[in-house]
């Protein structure tokens, strides 16, 4: 349908230099599991729903520093459902985590489910509670979710400084969630390098973003004419932490031949009792004014991933011969058949007649960046 992602990779062993911690023994039956984790990041498309060998297919940076990641917890889970490793890395001014913190000493031989959360300060679930040993909440955690005001977004960084200056609070915006989850076998050490094992993982975006174009065509002598809000119907109040039942191409298992190792969202689910209701976007006053020059806004406001359907956006116009007053219209947007996560809706808007305007949807998932150990993963 929609969306975009990143290369994952299965478990395997890699030719890597030993770590700093002393050499195991491989009758020990333990091994060194160091996993590379990086953003899933976003794709673009001018058709939604069909995506084939020929596309033009591009990628976006994340637009402010709450677009990448601030903190990543790994767990890993045991078969036996133990809680093998809980751990928060370290993740710097790079919005990568630190390599030396994504080395685990786990048991070999066996397979294991790893968790991935990012930023977790914007999620509503203490994951330090979880204690090493203890047999991991697997229910509850996988039924976290979030959840939206009706009216209101999911998370609101408008007004918020996004480029961090010099004494200024950390905290100012939210953190967008990021989370995944896999299963991948742990090989039983038989040699040397069997000690040393990694695996390629993403994480992905919980949240869903828009922005849109103005323009009017140039013989259209209607410069006084703005938008004053944009209504977009069908959004969902809530959505799974985790990825539910969500389905990706080339699966997150396989690699992709996607430029920077991109890759899509077919299928998800929402949770059952999720209700959909409008969302509006309050344009500042005169930013969307007709004209020459197409104009672009930009709220860094997101939404949480909705469903499978035709949605409508219902425009408010100020006129010049009305100018307190508002007009509305409502019209189909096209090219977009789902709301998956992870994607930034770009909507495009010429008006050809007072009041009538052509609609064009691009979507872009964002792009990611190939995180590397510094002990020697080539």
């Amino acid at each position: 349908m929609l969306a975009a992602g990143v290369f994952a990779g299965g478990c395997s062993s890699s030719s890597l230099s030993e770590p700093d911690e002393p050499k195991i023994d491989p009758s020990s039956g333990n091994v060194y599991l160091t996993l590379n984790v990086r953003p899933m990041e976003s794709v673009s498309s001018t058709r939604a729903g069909v995506y084939e060998e020929n596309d033009t297919i591009g990628f976006e940076i994340p637009a402010t520093q709450y677009e990448k990641m601030r903190s990543l917890r790994v767990i890993i889970v045991r078969p036996d459902g133990s809680v093998e490793t809980n751990r928060l890395a370290n993740v710097g001014s790079t919005h990568l985590p630190d390599p030396n913190d994504m080395t685990f000493l786990v048991k070999g031989g066996e397979a294991k489910r790893i968790y991935l959360f990012a930023n977790e300060s914007s999620v509503p679930y203490d994951f330090s509670a979880i204690a090493e040993g203890s047999v991991f909440p697997r229910e509850q955690v996988e039924g976290i979710e979030l959840t939206r005001v009706s009216g209101k977004p999911l998370y609101d960084n408008n007004g918020k400084p996004y480029i961090p200056q010099p004494g200024e609070d950390a905290k100012a915006g939210s953190y967008i969630p990021m989370s995944e989850v896999f299963d991948i076998n742990v090989k039983k050490p038989v040699t040397d390098e069997d000690l040393y094992q990694t695996a390629d993982m993403f994480v992905t975006r919980a949240a869903v973003k828009f922005s849109f174009e103005f323009n009017a065509v140039p013989d259209l002598a209607v410069s006084e004419f703005s938008i004053s809000t944009i209504t977009v119907d069908g959004i969902s109040d809530k959505e799974y932490l985790l990825p539910r039942n969500t389905v990706y191409k080339p699966s997150k298992y396989t690699s992709t031949d996607y430029t920077l190792g991109g890759r899509f969202i077919t299928s998800y689910s929402l949770p059952s009792d999720s209700q959909l209701d409008e969302y509006t976007f309050e344009i500042p006053e005169k930013s969307l004014t007709a004209g020459s020059t197409a104009q672009t806004y930009i709220p860094y406001i997101y939404l949480p991933e909705s469903p499978e359907r035709s949605y409508k956006v219902k425009i408010g116009f100020k006129t010049p011969e009305s100018p307190d007053a508002v007009i509305y219209s409502t019209y189909t947007l096209p090219n977009l058949p789902a709301l998956p996560r992870n994607t930034h809706v770009k909507v495009s808007m010429t008006m050809y007649a007072p009041l009538k305007i052509d609609m064009q949807v691009n979507i872009m998932p964002y792009h990611s960046v190939v995180l590397k150990p510094n002990f020697g993963l080539d």
